[in-house]
């Protein structure tokens, strides 16, 4: 963490020390360092099913392959990968949102991560959002889930939060600030309101 208690790198600036050849071994180490610092703190409050990471961090291969370990080792039965379909856009809008906030580069770039580290994927459990994310949209996801397969699973990558004008009063960066404040925390909220409450899950 930098002097104000932030983390020092953006998702951003991890994927380029890596793709670059710079994420050295102290660097590797104080993420793992941060991840146990979390993982211990969460512990003391529930039982850890599930690793994910905030963009997608953990995708970088050696941090992947790291967790992955960890996980077989402490029984936690859900390390999120990748696997997800190219070509689900059910109109212009889905394809215009590929290109918000620069979403398509974010899924090649995992897909890429993903094909580099050499492990077969679980093709058994499906990922969908990343490329909406910050805009999926309820219509979206029903034509999604009414593509899948019988007992195909997925994991669906969302954003809900209610808009609020309220002042925020923890310390937070203004990207991230822009983001939770956004209505689309709103639309993402409703879609996956609307869809449990048609139990389509």
């Amino acid at each position: 963490m930098d002097e104000t208690g932030f983390l020092k790198y953006s998702a951003k600036n991890l994927y380029l020390k890596y793709i670059t050849g710079c994420l050295n071994k102290n660097l590797f180490n104080q993420i793992i360092d941060e991840f146990h610092s979390q993982y211990d703190e969460l512990s003391k409050y529930c039982e850890v099913e599930h690793i994910s990471s905030h963009e997608h961090v953990h995708m970088i291969p050696p941090i992947y392959n790291y967790l992955e370990k960890f996980s077989t080792k402490n029984n936690i039965r859900y390390l999120r990968d990748f696997n997800e379909d190219l070509f689900t856009f059910y109109n212009f809008n889905d394809f215009k949102n590929f290109f918000y906030d620069l979403n398509f580069i974010k899924y090649f770039l995992i897909m890429f991560l993903t094909k580099i580290r050499k492990k077969k994927i679980n093709n058994n459990i499906k990922t969908y959002g990343l490329k909406f994310s910050g805009k999926l949209s309820y219509k979206n996801l029903e034509y999604y889930i009414n593509s899948l397969k019988k007992n195909e699973v997925v994991d669906i990558y969302l954003h809900p939060g209610y808009k609020t004008n309220k002042k925020i009063n923890f310390k937070i960066k203004d990207y991230d600030r822009d983001f939770i404040l956004s209505s689309d925390r709103q639309i993402e909220f409703e879609a996956i309101s609307k869809y449990t409450s048609n139990e389509m899950i």
